[in-house]
């Protein structure tokens, strides 16, 4: 599990593993449906390796081209993508910032940004502020349970109440979103 201090809590925000799984899949996802031929072949030999879990071979590939055009979107994201996976965050963190910048419509990178300043940065106000922008591009069930998690270690526990609510009322069967507000509505 992923946790946080809060107040000197603990608090359990998501498997680690299935957190790391599901963003490889929307990798892949990314690199098939923006139409892998349209990428530069160094980033289509990087996503490839990244398939292939060879993500240290991946990043070279992802570093060569960046080393040629440092805003190529596709590299960028590769590269944010494979550190977080690696557990790098502190490296991954400037890469899912240049994304956020170049792509205003991109909610997973913001989703995998907020979980980077939330639980390993100990920056819950910018952890808040990309997931609410997360939120809003993507208003998922998931994604406005992590703005609720940031907003509880931001310090705004009725923001947060409201929001879980706001979920349960759209996505009554969204469990992870219930189980926090019950965690939430217990502690004093």
């Amino acid at each position: 599990m992923i946790d946080m201090g809060t107040r000197g809590q603990k608090r359990s925000i998501v498997p680690l593993a299935g957190l790391l799984a599901a963003i490889l899949v929307l990798t892949v996802i990314f690199a098939h449906r923006a139409g892998a031929n349209d990428f530069h072949p160094q980033v289509r030999e990087g996503h490839a390796l990244s398939i292939e879990g060879k993500l240290e071979e991946a990043n070279r590939m992802y570093s060569a081209r960046l080393s040629t055009d440092k805003n190529d979107i596709a590299a960028v994201r590769g590269m944010a993508v494979n550190l977080f996976l690696m557990r790098r965050y502190d490296q991954a963190l400037p890469f899912q910032q240049l994304v956020v910048k170049l792509d205003d419509r991109d909610a997973q990178t913001r989703v995998e940004l907020g979980l980077n300043y939330l639980v390993h940065q100990d920056e819950p106000l910018e952890a808040t502020f990309v997931l609410r922008e997360a939120a809003t591009i993507d208003p998922s069930p998931r994604n406005r349970t992590l703005l609720a998690k940031a907003l509880v270690a931001a310090g705004d526990p009725p923001a947060a109440v409201y929001q879980l609510r706001s979920v349960l009322a759209s996505a009554p069967e969204y469990d992870y979103a219930r189980q926090t507000l019950v965690q939430l509505e217990r502690e004093p």
